[in-house]
């Protein structure tokens, strides 16, 4: 019974991340934020359609998740990218990229280890690390990213 309630909630967030249904999204997340773990799962999809609506997502949840959340989003993120984790998940930097598009702040401590991760041997996890870390900059000096009167990013 507890399961079938868990799969009902996964299946509605993975079909308002297909529907791009973003307010649905925000809605479900600010009722119950552990929602945000099938957002996190959906960072080994392979289709790249379905990965740009996922990351999409992670901006809602940055938009929706109070600080201290999110710092802690950002910590396991960094932790998906380490080998040691069992993870090895190289999306979670575009994940952080796209928290930080919403909430630069949260994410700049851990850049220096995203750009350690950007000079890894494997061809993949250094491709998808340094990509995220342009999107970064790019969105940072750019006006999609704008300073806030409380000293935080957001996009415009």
């Amino acid at each position: 019974m507890k399961r079938d309630r868990q799969r009902a909630k996964q299946k509605d967030i993975v079909s308002a991340i297909e529907a791009e249904a973003w307010e649905d999204i925000r809605t479900m997340l600010a009722s119950q934020p552990g929602l945000h773990r099938y957002i996190i799962a959906r960072l080994y999809e392979t289709d790249a359609a379905q990965m740009e609506r996922t990351l999409r997502s992670f901006e809602i949840i940055a938009e929706t998740f109070e600080r201290e959340r999110l710092l802690d989003l950002a910590r396991r993120l960094l932790w998906m990218l380490n080998d040691e984790s069992g993870n090895h998940c190289p999306n979670s930097a575009l994940a952080m990229a796209h928290i930080a598009r919403v909430h630069y702040q949260v994410i700049e401590p851990h850049i220096p280890v995203m750009r350690f991760h950007a000079t890894d041997p494997g061809d993949r996890m250094a491709a998808i690390c340094q990509e995220a870390l342009d999107m970064i900059e790019k969105w940072r000096g750019s006006d999609q990213m704008e300073q806030g009167s409380d000293g935080e990013r957001g996009i415009q």
